[in-house]
């Protein structure tokens, strides 16, 4: 499975290419500096999906879409519960308990239910953690 924060980055620049928005263009909507919009479409940072969502909004799309799925938009906090309860049933569907699911993705059982519970703000490659341990796309997820 390719880097998430890669595809998103690649899929933005696509995009604001096509749109013919220059970067500091895109920023300035986005509250961002044109370094800022750089980095993103470098594959550099791991953002926030709620970022990657604003992102996808202000280029006229998705998120799930950015990421090779479908779906109509949705605001951080619905897309933060749909992530927890998807997360949820998929690992109730395959029969994992929470620690069995941080075991898979080597992480504390605690963030696992912090994810799970919506407290936990989840970024790119936390999603593409998910959806490897799930055996799902990740687009699947939001």
């Amino acid at each position: 499975m390719r880097d998430l924060a890669e595809v998103f980055a690649k899929e933005m620049r696509r995009r604001r290419d096509a749109s013919g928005l220059a970067q500091e263009a895109l920023g300035v909507t986005l509250g961002l500096d044109r370094n800022s919009i750089s980095r993103v479409e470098r594959g550099a940072p791991n953002i926030p999906i709620e970022r990657a969502a604003a992102i996808a909004e202000a280029l006229g799309t998705s998120l799930a879409e950015m990421l090779g799925g479908d779906g109509p938009g949705k605001t951080a906090s619905e897309m933060r519960d749909a992530f927890a309860e998807r997360v949820r049933a998929l690992r109730q569907g395959l029969n994992l308990n929470q620690r069995e699911l941080a075991e898979k993705m080597k992480v504390d059982r605690n963030w696992v239910s912090a994810v799970e519970s919506g407290k936990q703000n989840i970024r790119l490659r936390t999603l593409q953690s998910f959806a490897r341990a799930l055996h799902v796309k990740p687009a699947d997820l939001l």
